[in-house]
C-alpha cells in the first residue's frame, strides 16, 4: 500500500476518533450537568426542610412551656383579667404571634386574643371536637388554616399541671396559637434562605404558570386533615449554575476548535509528505530521543510545525490541568463551607437542648419538692432531704445564672479587674478541703502538690478570678473523671516572672480535633447526646477570659481514655505577707447572738423575699415594719426616725430603691440603708452607694452573708 494512501486511510481514522472524542466530551458534560443540577436541588430541598423544621420547633417551643404550667391550669378553673395581661396578652409581641386561644377541658371557647388587622379567626372554628383531636396519646397538634387571604399556622396542646411534662393525663384544658404567613413572615423567610418565595392559596392560579426548574423547591402546607392549603415555591438563584454552563461551553468549544485545526493540519501535511521527515518522526517515535525532535522543529515545512505543536500540546495540556485543579479547589471551598455549615447546625441544636435540659432540670427539683413539701404525713428527716434537694437545685440555677452573667460581662467589655494582694497557696489549700470529700465519693484521689513557699505565695492579683479558673478546671476533672487521681498545683517560673497552675486528671480525655473547640462558649468537648455532661458550656469559655484578662495563656495536653491535663499562667507580680487578727471572726451558730435588737424596715414588693428576710431577721428584730413601694418607705422613714435598718430592694414600682434612698437621706442621715437586688452587673453597687446606701448584698439573699453585715453595723461595740 503506498504511503499516501496510508495517509488518507490516517487521516479518515484520525477524523473519526476526534469526532467520537467531540461525542464523549459531549455527553460527559451532559452527565456532570445533570449530577449537578440533582446536587444543588437536593442541598436546596434539605435546606428549606431544615430551615422550616426549625422555624415550627422555635413557633412550638412556647406552647410546651405554657401548655404544661401549673398557673395555665388555674386560669383555666378561673379565667382571670389579670392573668391574661401579665401572660396571654404579652405572649403576642414577646414572641411575635398573632392569635391565641384558650379552651376548657369541654372545648368551649374562654379566651381569644387576635393582634391581626387582616385576620380575625374568633368565629372560624377550629375543628369539630377538640377533645377528639388532642388526647394523652395525641397531646399536639400543627396545621395551616386558608383564611382566604392568607395562611394561619396554628398549633395546640392540651393543658396539664407543671408536673406532667409528657401529657399523660386528662387535659384540664386546650391552648392555641396562630401566627400569620403574610408578606413580612415570607420576607422573613427570603432572607434567611437566600431565595425567592411565593405563597399561592391553596394552588397556583390557573391564569400563572410557574415552571419547576432544579432552582425551584414546592412546599406544601397542610390543614388537620392533610389537604393542602396553601403552598410555597423557593426559586433559588443559578449564579453557580450559569456559570458552570459557560465554562462547560468554552470548553467544548474549545474542543472542536482543536479538532478542526488538526484536520486541516493532516490534509495538509498530507499534500507535503516527504520520506526523510517521515523516517525522522518514526526514529523519534522509536528511539524516543530528543535530539530528532529538535531537528524537525529546525526544518521549516510542516513537520517542523507538528514539531512544535506537539509542544503546543504539552503546555496546553498543563494548562487545562491547572484549570482542572483550580475548579477542583473550588469545590473543595464549597464542601467545606457546607460541612461548617451542618456543624453550626448541630452545634445550634445541641446548645438549645442542654440550656433547655440545664434550666429544666433545677426548676424540676425546686418546685416538684416544695409541691412535696406541702403533703401531709412528712417525717422530719423526709423534710429535711427535700429541703436539700431544693437548696441544691436552686444552687444549681444560679451557678448557671452566673456563668451566663459573667459571659455578657466578658463579651460587652464590663468585667473588671480588682487586683489585691493574695495567698496562694491559702486558695489551693481551700479548694483541696472544698473538693476533696466530692471526690472521694465517687471513690478517687485528690492531690495537690504546690512547691511556693509562704513568701513567694503572696502575690498582687485578682483573687476571685483565679479562684474561678481553678475551681472550674477543678469542677470539670472531676465531672470527666471516673476513676483513678485528680492532681492540681502551681509552680513559680526560673527566673520569676509567671505562675504556672495545672489540673490533670485521668478521666476521659479530650480529641485532638476538640482541644480549641471546648474554649468556646456554649460548647463541650463532645456535643452529641450520648456523652454531653451537666453543665452549660461556658466554664472553659469564662476560664480563657479571666487568664486572658489576668494576662496569661491557657492550654490543654491530652489523649482519649487517658485524661487530660489542663495549663494556665499569669504573670508574678510578688506582694507583701501581712498576718491578719482573727479577733472578729465569730462561728455561724452565734453569730447572730452578737447582734442587739433592731428596728428594721423592710422595703420589699416580692412577698417571697420579704418573709425570707424576715425569717433570717427574727432573733436580732424588736419590731419589723413591710412596705411594698419607694414612696411607702420614704413616708414610713419620714413619720417614724427611729428606724435602725432599712434594707432597700431597688427595683420597685414607683419611685424605685435608688430614688427612695436619696429621698430618705435628705432628712436622715444616720439610719443604715442596705441595698438589696437581684441585678448582679457592673456598677450596681457603686450606683447604690452613690445614692446613699450603707452597704449592698445580691439576691438570692445568703443568711450569713446577711448576718455578717449586721455585724458590721450593729454588733455590741457599735454606736447605737
Amino acid at each position: 500500500m503506498k504511503i499516501i494512501t496510508r495517509l488518507y486511510i490516517l487521516q479518515i481514522i484520525l477524523i473519526g476518533a476526534i469526532i467520537a472524542i467531540m461525542m464523549v466530551v459531549k455527553l460527559t458534560g451532559n452527565i456532570r450537568l445533570n449530577l449537578f443540577l440533582k446536587s444543588s436541588h437536593a442541598n436546596n430541598e434539605r435546606m428549606v426542610e431544615n430551615i422550616l423544621k426549625i422555624d415550627r420547633e422555635v413557633f412550638m417551643r412556647p406552647l410546651h412551656d405554657n401548655s404544661e404550667w401549673d398557673e395555665t391550669v388555674k386560669y383555666i378553673a378561673n379565667p382571670a383579667r389579670e392573668f391574661e395581661m401579665e401572660n396571654l396578652n404579652s405572649l403576642l409581641s414577646t414572641f411575635l404571634f398573632n392569635h391565641i386561644w384558650v379552651f376548657d377541658q369541654n372545648g368551649k371557647q374562654i379566651y381569644y386574643i387576635n393582634d391581626s388587622v387582616s385576620v380575625n379567626l374568633d368565629t372560624i372554628k377550629l375543628v369539630s371536637q377538640i377533645n377528639d383531636l388532642l388526647t394523652p396519646k395525641s397531646p399536639f397538634c400543627h396545621f395551616f388554616i386558608n383564611t382566604g387571604n392568607e395562611v394561619v399556622e396554628i398549633s395546640g396542646a392540651t393543658v396539664v399541671s407543671t408536673s406532667d411534662t409528657k401529657h399523660t393525663l386528662p387535659a384540664k384544658g386546650y391552648l392555641f396559637f396562630g401566627r400569620n404567613w403574610n408578606r413580612e413572615k415570607i420576607k422573613h423567610l427570603e432572607e434567611i434562605t437566600g431565595s425567592e418565595i411565593q405563597l399561592f392559596l391553596p394552588a397556583i392560579p390557573k391564569n400563572q404558570t410557574i415552571t419547576e426548574t432544579p432552582f425551584t423547591i414546592n412546599y406544601n402546607l397542610p390543614d388537620l386533615k392533610n389537604r393542602t392549603v396553601g403552598k410555597l415555591i423557593f426559586t433559588f438563584p443559578a449564579y453557580n449554575f450559569q456559570e458552570w454552563k459557560k465554562d462547560t461551553t468554552i470548553f467544548t468549544i474549545i474542543v472542536i476548535i482543536m479538532g478542526l485545526f488538526i484536520i486541516l493540519i493532516i490534509g495538509f501535511l498530507s499534500r507535503q509528505w516527504l520520506v526523510v521527515p517521515l523516517k525522522s518522526i518514526i526514529r523519534t517515535l522509536d528511539t524516543g530521543k530528543n535530539q530528532h525532535l529538535q531537528r524537525l522543529k529546525s526544518l521549516n515545512n510542516e513537520f517542523g510545525q507538528i514539531a512544535r505543536l506537539i509542544e503546543n500540546s504539552i503546555i496546553t495540556n498543563n494548562e487545562l490541568q491547572v484549570e482542572l485543579k483550580n475548579k477542583l479547589d473550588a469545590e473543595k471551598v464549597l464542601t467545606y463551607l457546607k460541612n461548617k455549615a451542618e456543624e453550626s447546625d448541630r452545634l445550634k441544636t445541641a446548645f438549645l437542648s442542654n440550656m433547655s435540659h440545664e434550666i429544666r432540670t433545677p426548676m424540676n427539683g425546686i418546685l416538684g419538692f416544695a409541691g412535696l413539701l406541702q403533703e401531709p404525713n412528712l417525717t422530719g428527716e423526709e423534710q429535711q432531704e427535700y429541703v436539700r434537694i431544693i437548696e441544691k437545685s436552686g444552687r444549681r440555677m444560679l451557678n448557671i445564672i452566673n456563668d451566663i452573667v459573667d459571659i455578657s460581662k466578658i463579651e460587652s467589655g464590663l468585667m473588671e479587674v480588682d487586683i489585691q494582694e493574695s495567698n496562694i497557696n491559702d486558695q489551693l489549700e481551700y479548694i483541696y478541703a472544698f473538693f476533696k470529700p466530692e471526690v472521694e465519693r465517687k471513690r478517687m484521689l485528690l492531690i495537690l502538690k504546690n512547691t511556693l513557699t509562704l513568701k513567694e505565695s503572696i502575690i498582687k492579683t485578682d483573687r476571685e478570678k483565679i479562684y474561678a479558673i481553678l475551681t472550674n478546671l477543678v469542677k470539670n476533672a472531676i465531672k470527666y473523671t471516673d476513676k483513678g487521681t485528680i492532681e492540681f498545683g502551681c509552680t513559680l517560673s526560673t527566673p520569676e516572672t509567671f505562675l504556672q497552675f495545672y489540673v490533670k486528671d485521668t478521666g476521659i480525655g479530650i480529641p485532638g480535633d476538640r482541644q480549641e473547640a471546648i474554649f468556646e462558649r456554649f460548647i463541650q468537648a463532645d456535643i452529641s447526646d450520648k456523652h454531653a455532661r451537666q453543665g452549660a458550656g461556658l466554664g472553659l469559655a469564662i476560664s480563657k477570659a479571666y487568664v486572658e484578662i489576668l494576662g496569661g495563656k491557657i492550654r490543654v495536653e491530652s489523649e482519649p481514655g487517658k485524661g487530660s491535663t489542663f495549663y494556665f499562667t499569669i504573670p508574678y507580680h510578688a506582694g507583701e505577707y501581712t498576718p491578719t487578727s482573727n479577733k472578729d471572726v465569730f462561728s455561724r451558730e452565734d453569730l447572730s447572738l452578737q447582734i442587739r435588737k433592731l428596728k428594721i424596715l423592710i422595703a420589699e414588693d416580692d412577698e417571697t423575699s420579704d418573709f425570707l428576710i424576715t425569717s433570717i431577721l427574727n432573733l436580732n428584730s424588736n419590731e419589723v415594719s413591710h412596705v411594698n413601694s419607694g414612696e411607702l418607705a420614704v413616708e414610713f422613714c419620714r413619720n417614724d426616725p427611729h428606724f435602725d435598718l432599712v434594707l432597700m430592694d431597688l427595683k420597685m414600682a414607683g419611685i424605685g430603691g435608688y430614688e427612695a434612698t436619696r429621698q430618705i437621706r435628705q432628712f436622715n442621715k444616720s439610719v443604715i440603708i442596705i441595698a438589696q437586688t437581684a441585678y448582679g452587673l457592673s456598677g450596681d453597687r457603686e450606683k447604690a452607694l452613690e445614692s446613699g446606701c450603707n452597704d449592698y448584698i445580691l439576691k438570692p439573699i445568703n443568711k450569713e452573708e446577711l448576718l455578717l453585715l449586721l455585724h458590721k453595723y450593729f454588733n455590741p461595740g457599735s454606736a447605737t
